[in-house]
């Protein structure tokens, strides 16, 4: 918590300096502070990952785990890193391992990481291989529960790297310490990875041993037992043993992904190994059982899976997480699905990821009309779930996307083309009904924009004779007219096409902007002309203008730099320096619309204050966010019982702040 607390005005004002100065010579300063904050950040975590080990409260959740999303996993992780410093990389799993093991995936995880991060830090030339398969029959463990087990599978990470030499094999699975203190100088790194990844490994039931000598590269082994249960962490931690090659020290400090938002898991799914850039799929899904059948799917297609089970948890993985792909129920417990889509479709960062519905209450029309891709009511088939998948593979891998346009005026077909372009889409015009069916009959497109006063038909009829082609009757269609409509040629639309927008001021803006959102374009790859053009039209931060806000914190160092920020954004911001002041506040004449609270304060500390707080009916829907240096599970966990709506753990990064209150303030 001391920690912490000091740290979090640090990486506070450094960003809020870093977003005003405008000499670079400051910029660079100002980042260099950032970027070293949030390296000793990292060295924070890694101690509290070892302090949970050390002190027994390390929570460990063992399940049946397929081979094949440890494989997927480490593919996806380190295929790239290994090119970069032209590697060869293979991942080889004997056909005689099972398919399955009963271990915490998480964990097994994190350990392989810390191996294979080492192997290819430690290599310059030659290869990383990680072997899985069946331990041989004359192994010798150092865990008698090994030897009386009745399956072992082994885990070898082999590299072609330095090596190391007998006598220092033991000190690189101590704390702090590396092959040598030049290696640390050569290769940075704190000596955290290999202390926690052996620790975890006895946490598992397994264990883990080295092979190597100088310059004959490393071989790291992790053995597990197949059926593994949790395990008290052994006093003194088993040595490795010598005998082949394996790198100095512990894994290299990936930059690791902030916390995320929502840390608890719905069920056990991939959030704590998944990365920016990964073939990820979002399930928000309240039903448990269900979820776990997506899951199971989504890891078998190939996807690291990640699961909330309500619509708030949802929206704030969404944003965290970026997934390729969103799986979302209306039945949610906090938030009607359709709200949530909404939400979805409302921020820029998360609108471009296709979203589809599985829901037993049928709002298909509805929820199409938001921006959803399909919508597919439960009870499910296997069959139609297979559909779903490969519906988002044609939108992840389907490549240059394909627009009909269909519009009798030549300058309005040039404008509408020019404006399209920049998104990267194929356009297709047509100047009338028929050879607009005719292109429809020969081409797939991904959308139809269509203007209603055609020369050879209506646009009624046209949109008639499309809803009959068969594989062309879901394709989104936005209307573009140049007149105001009647309300019985509005109901004639509502059955067909997704929007209306009527030509005229900011027509291209929101014409952008339904094609950006109907074909699951990511608006950060837009031109910044059109980014601006979408911008003006989603102002996320008009959910911040005139709210009021109570922050609670006895550090006038965190108050004053998190006052300035939401005061910027048009928020009205009071202050409290302790429990008793918050509670003073809120008895007065004054509303709020959402409280930031510390834990640690004289007087009254933030639990006793929260807890006092949701105990008044007038307060019960008064959104209350923990903001806390003290950064354990249990931490969280007392937050909530004590009638937090949310937590977040300082210091505190500013945009991720900004993403949960618009999440709790959005109605």
């Amino acid at each position: 918590h001391e920690i912490r607390t000091p740290m979090n005005a640090i990486l506070g004002f450094s960003e809020i300096l870093e977003k005003e100065i405008t000499g670079v010579q400051q910029k660079k300063h100002l980042q260099a502070i950032s970027s070293s904050g949030k390296i000793l950040l990292d060295l924070i975590n890694d101690i509290l990952d070892l302090s949970k080990v050390e002190a027994g409260r390390l929570e460990i959740h063992p399940e049946n785990l397929h081979l094949t999303a440890i494989k997927h996993h480490l593919e996806d992780r380190f295929n790239h890193l290994a090119q970069e410093k032209g590697l060869a990389f293979a991942l080889l799993f004997d056909p005689a391992a099972p398919e399955t093991i009963h271990t915490d995936e998480q964990r097994l995880n994190q350990i392989l990481d810390n191996l294979l991060s080492n192997a290819i830090k430690f290599t310059s030339h030659g290869s990383v291989t990680l072997e899985v398969k069946p331990a041989p029959a004359d192994t010798k463990y150092l865990r008698y529960e090994l030897q009386d087990n009745e399956g072992v599978l082994c885990f070898s990470v082999i590299d072609t790297g330095i090596g190391i030499s007998p006598d220092k094999q033991e000190a690189i699975f101590e704390a702090f310490r590396q092959g040598d203190g030049s290696t640390s100088r050569r290769y940075g790194g704190t000596g955290l990875g290999l202390t926690i990844s052996r620790q975890l490994a006895a946490l598992l039931g397994g264990e883990i041993q080295l092979d190597s000598r100088p310059g004959q590269g490393c071989t790291f082994t992790l053995y597990l037992p197949l059926n593994g249960s949790p395990a008290e962490p052994a006093a003194n931690p088993p040595t490795a043993i010598s005998g082949r090659p394996g790198p100095l020290e512990p894994s290299p400090r990936q930059p690791a992904p902030a916390a995320p938002l929502v840390p608890e898991s719905f069920i056990n799914d991939d959030r704590q190994t998944t990365r920016s850039g990964d073939k990820s799929l979002l399930i928000i899904e309240d039903d448990k059982t269900f979820a776990k059948i997506l899951l199971q799917m989504a890891r078998d297609k190939g996807y690291k899976a990640l699961a909330a089970g309500s619509g708030r948890s949802g929206i704030l993985m969404a944003k965290e997480y970026q997934p390729k792909a969103i799986i979302l129920d209306l039945g949610l417990p906090d938030l009607n699905g359709t709200t949530v889509l909404e939400s979805l479709k409302d921020d820029l960062d998360t609108r471009h990821i296709p979203v589809h519905i599985i829901s037993a209450s049928d709002q298909s029309s509805q929820t199409l009309l938001k921006g959803a891709m399909g919508f597919l009511t439960k009870p499910a088939t296997r069959e139609k779930l297979d559909q779903v998948f490969s519906q988002f593979e044609e939108i992840i891998h389907g490549g240059c996307k394909r627009l009909l346009l269909v519009d009798d005026d030549q300058v309005s077909r040039d404008d509408i083309t020019k404006l399209l372009t920049p998104q990267g889409i194929e356009i297709i015009t047509a100047d009338c009904g028929e050879t607009a069916c005719q292109l429809l009959d020969s081409e797939p497109v991904d959308c139809i924009i269509l203007d209603l006063g055609l020369p050879d038909m209506s646009g009624f009829d046209l949109l008639a004779r499309i809803e009959k082609k068969e594989g062309i009757a879901k394709v989104p269609i936005i209307v573009y007219t140049g007149r105001d409509l009647t309300t019985e040629e509005n109901d004639r639309l509502r059955p067909h096409a997704r929007t209306v927008v009527v030509k005229g001021a900011e027509s291209n803006e929101r014409l952008l902007d339904e094609v950006s959102l109907f074909m699951h374009s990511m608006t950060a790859n837009l031109p910044p002309e059109q980014r601006a053009m979408i911008k003006m039209i989603h102002d996320r931060d008009e959910v911040f203008v005139n709210k009021k806000i109570l922050l609670v914190d006895d550090d006038m160092r965190n108050t004053f730099a998190l006052s300035g920020l939401l005061q910027k954004l048009g928020m009205q911001v009071a202050m409290a320096a302790n429990g008793q002041q918050a509670l003073d506040k809120l008895d007065g004449a004054e509303t709020f619309d959402m409280v930031l609270m510390d834990i640690m304060m004289p007087v009254m500390d933030g639990y006793e204050t929260t807890r006092r707080i949701k105990k008044l009916a007038r307060f019960k829907d008064l959104p209350v966010i923990a903001l806390t240096a003290k950064a354990m599970p249990e931490d969280r966990r007392l937050c909530l019982e004590a009638g937090a709506d949310d937590y977040l753990a300082k210091p505190i990064d500013q945009e991720r702040l900004l993403s949960l209150m618009r999440v709790w303030l959005f109605k």
